[in-house]
């Protein structure tokens, strides 16, 4: 059985924060971008981290997460340097945790009685680097709001790793700890519900004790899954109100929407693809909407994800491992696929890889050393496979310095989608750049004439330039387009209010 002395472990830990800090030091002088305004600039729960139910109104399931960006700000305020900096320490933990998983995964019954052909020590530690280095994870980690992704992957992995202690040692004091950690991570992102599901899988695959599934296997999940109600309680408590997210208000009154599930079938074959090419990324790729299932794209990627699930059960008895890291691949990449089919948002987003790479990492580690049995050759593809991706993170982490910077990379990646000129519009504007916000403004518009929100902030540079006929004509047609919306209200009636017509503005907005 592989035991680590601690200060072996402790030396392996610095490791991963040492090199996690050289793969994103050129992102500690970045900015805050996109979300970061929004959960941390303007967000003013974060300025007082005492007050808990702030907090837990602000960020609702989110709590620890929203709870650790308020000792940021206790500690620096709003230097981005710190929040970067506890990304990438949060960032060295998970592939710590990684390297441990794995180190326990092979104490495990199964692997104890069909021993693999390389050491855990050697695997754990391959894996780790390429969890910590692989360019996927920029957007986990470089973007300070992903922290929810990453301090959930940690807590995920401990419940993980304390279980397995537990389940080995029969010590009640490691199923407490993996309880605790799973209710940590419960309250730091929602994708961590798969939890229980994981332990099941982990029971089936590594600590049968003989070819038979007991239930008093699945007995020891239970309170696991009796756990899952802290997130419904969190999620639907009216007292606090909604949060920044408006969770609650997503998943109500949402219905199934087959073209979603169609559309992440293809998703889950393009994260196939960024997972062994991560190439040309993309913080908002323009996705199409699958619209029926007759589509040759939609048709091979349900192919190939069969193909793949098949693969998982031929490869149960042979390659027990390979087998795990391609179940690992749908559980962990399962959440975001059902939510996205009935609350109807963005199909993909790069950061839910974050999870799923774990199973990657190992399934990798695995190939490399079965595949390539020479010494020399082995070294020199895990070093050109370590340093391809840590040249490709830091190239990456380039667009993660400015907000600016990051939205024009958007813009020429999906030069065809709205929402990123107005994100790139709304950057300028924080600069106090508006004639360049509002160009971006009205190139947001020629993709979609009807986007509210860029007419309201073009009548908002409009007022500021003195132009108050042409802002009351931009917040008009907003309110044309939606009649409830309230910041179009409010500007239109200050714009009056500075023309010394308050009369006029409280009769136009009661009119609409």
């Amino acid at each position: 059985m592989v035991k680590l002395a601690p200060p072996k472990a402790v030396f392996n830990f610095l490791i991963f924060q040492i090199f996690g800090f050289f793969l994103y030091a050129n992102v500690l002088a970045g900015e805050f971008i996109s979300d970061d305004y929004l959960v941390i600039v303007n967000n003013p729960a974060i300025r007082h981290w005492q007050d808990l139910m702030a907090l837990g109104q602000a960020f609702n399931t989110r709590l620890l997460t929203g709870l650790t960006f308020a000792l940021n700000y206790a500690l620096d305020g709003f230097h981005v340097w710190g929040y970067h900096a506890v990304n990438i320490v949060i960032h060295g933990i998970a592939a710590f945790f990684v390297y441990r998983f794995i180190l326990i995964l092979w104490q495990t019954h199964y692997l104890q009685r069909h021993p693999t052909a390389f050491p855990a020590e050697k695997v754990a530690f391959l894996a780790a680097f390429i969890f910590l280095s692989h360019p996927i994870q920029t957007e986990s980690v470089a973007f300070i709001t992903q922290r929810a992704t990453s301090l959930a992957t940690v807590f995920y992995l401990a419940t993980l790793i304390f279980y397995l202690k537990a389940r080995l040692s029969n010590a009640n004091k490691w199923f407490i700890l993996a309880f605790g950690s799973m209710l940590l991570a419960l309250l730091s992102k929602e994708m961590t519900i798969t939890i229980p599901i994981a332990l099941v899988v982990l029971e089936f695959f590594f600590l049968r004790e003989k070819n038979t599934f007991s239930w008093r296997q699945l007995k020891m999940a239970v309170p696991f899954f009796l756990a899952l109600i802290v997130l419904p309680a969190l999620l639907f408590l009216d007292t606090l109100g909604p949060s920044l997210l408006g969770l609650k208000y997503q998943v109500q009154g949402q219905a199934f929407d087959g073209r979603y599930f169609l559309t992440e079938m293809n998703v889950l074959a393009t994260y196939l693809r960024l997972l062994f090419i991560p190439l040309h990324q993309n913080h908002d790729y323009a996705y199409p909407i699958v619209e029926n299932f007759v589509d040759p794209q939609t048709i091979f990627s349900c192919l190939l994800l069969i193909a793949l699930a098949w693969t998982a059960v031929k490869l149960f008895n042979r390659q027990r491992l390979i087998s795990f890291c391609i179940v690992w691949f749908f559980l962990a990449t399962s959440v975001e696929a059902i939510v996205v089919s009935f609350v109807h948002r963005n199909v993909i987003y790069e950061h839910w890889l974050y999870l799923p790479m774990v199973g990657f990492s190992l399934f990798l580690a695995v190939t490399l050393l079965s595949v390539i049995s020479l010494p020399k050759r082995q070294r020199a593809a895990i070093g050109l496979a370590l340093l391809t991706y840590s040249l490709l993170t830091v190239n990456r982490n380039v667009v993660w310095q400015t907000e600016i910077g990051f939205w024009q990379d958007v813009v020429k990646k999906s030069p065809n989608k709205s929402t990123p000129y107005f994100a790139l519009g709304k950057a300028y504007q924080r600069q106090g750049r508006d004639d360049r916000a509002a160009i971006a403004y009205q190139q947001s518009l020629f993709i979609d004439p009807d986007y509210v929100d860029a007419y309201n902030n073009l009548g908002i540079i409009a007022s500021q330039g003195g132009d108050q006929e042409q802002a009351i004509r931009y917040f008009e047609k907003a309110l044309s387009l939606d009649a409830s919306n309230a910041n179009a209200y409010n500007n239109l009636a200050y714009v009056y209010s500075q023309m010394g017509e308050n009369n006029a503005g409280t009769s136009r907005s009661g009119n609409n």
